[in-house]
């Protein structure tokens, strides 16, 4: 969790619990790792080459030079608030994985404008990436009901168009008052 200031608190322990809810729901043995999202973290976990690679954390753009740059906020070891753009994590990834395999079959960014780093994953680690619409935030529960279901359909044996599908239409279903976050914005949104 980022905890330097109040906007930057992602609620991941309701996260975490409606993934325990999924994963115990499956029956299936399913391994699962849970870390801060900080540079050691993410090297180490890519190592591992696990299955599905999960990111909670929030995403915005900054100014490099004249160019908007999309990152990640992450925390340093410190427990502060740092942001490292996919500039900054190619260079991280192709020394991680110099030989240009995919060890990771699906790349989960629960970020908001994660698009923009869809590209930069898809290209040095990861065979499928699930990412919300570059211009587009998107509500903590609006993410949590998304990746709660995508999970739950994936256990079930559907594919990763189906599963992604499903979340997607349940999200947009489920978030008809007001506005979610969930999509492209329209004159009607709040």
């Amino acid at each position: 969790q980022i905890s330097a200031m109040k906007e930057y608190n992602i609620d991941y322990e309701s996260e975490i619990e409606l993934f325990k809810g999924v994963f115990e729901e499956s029956k299936k043995s399913i391994k699962v790792q849970i870390d801060i999202a900080n540079l050691d973290n993410l090297t180490k976990a890519i190592k591992k080459e696990p299955i599905i690679f999960h990111i909670s954390c929030h995403g915005s753009f900054h100014y490099e030079g004249d160019e908007n740059v999309f990152g990640f906020n992450f925390e340093d070891n410190k427990g502060k608030v740092c942001y490292y753009s996919t500039k900054d994590l190619e260079t991280l990834f192709r020394y991680i994985n110099p030989t240009k395999k995919f060890p990771i079959d699906i790349c989960f960014l629960s970020t908001c404008h994660s698009a923009s780093a869809a590209n930069l994953f898809s290209e040095t680690i990861a065979k499928c990436v699930i990412c919300v619409n570059s211009q587009t935030k998107i509500l903590d529960k609006a993410a949590q009901i998304f990746a709660q279901t995508f999970y739950k359909k994936l256990l079930e044996g559907k594919s990763i168009l189906e599963s992604f599908e499903i979340s997607k239409n349940l999200v947009a279903s489920s978030f008809t008052q007001g506005c979610c976050c969930s999509h492209l914005h329209s004159e009607n949104c709040k």
